[in-house]
């Protein structure tokens, strides 16, 4: 079930990245049915910095969800450090973005977007408190 929910927190947060250059290029004329550049850009990053961390990002995560899918590699070592870790930044992150979506007054595409990265963060987290978990119960018998 991880594996799974790992891939397709992933490929929400590509179809953000990939809509967002799409838009960007001007190749999804839509008559309004996809929201303009200003509701994708939240103008914190210039744009060209912004695509790069999102690729980083989306390179990473699919590593990382590779390796769970495997069950092995070096984002599927049990580590209960990380894990915690994950999970504390997971929730700190989306508390976050929850006082950011109050303090617009409302939903952006960027909110969606920065909760669909912290889900993922608290899934692979879990994943590594419980791989830990069984890996040190197993170790102790």
């Amino acid at each position: 079930m991880t594996p799974l929910a790992l891939w397709v927190l992933l490929g929400l947060f590509v179809i953000r990245v990939v809509g967002q250059i799409l838009v960007g290029l001007d190749v999804l004329h839509a008559g309004g049915l996809v929201p303009p550049w200003d509701e994708w850009q939240s103008g914190l990053l210039p744009y060209p910095w912004l695509l790069v961390s999102q690729l980083l990002i989306v390179v990473t995560l699919a590593k990382a969800s590779a390796d769970v899918s495997r069950g092995r590699g070096y984002f599927a070592r049990p580590n209960r450090t990380l894990g915690k870790g994950l999970i504390l930044f997971g929730c700190v992150y989306a508390f976050g973005m929850g006082i950011r979506y109050w303090l617009q007054g409302g939903l952006s595409i960027p909110i969606i977007f920065h909760w669909v990265l912290a889900g993922y963060l608290l899934v692979f987290g879990a994943f590594h408190l419980r791989s830990a978990r069984a890996w040190y119960s197993a170790r102790s018998t």
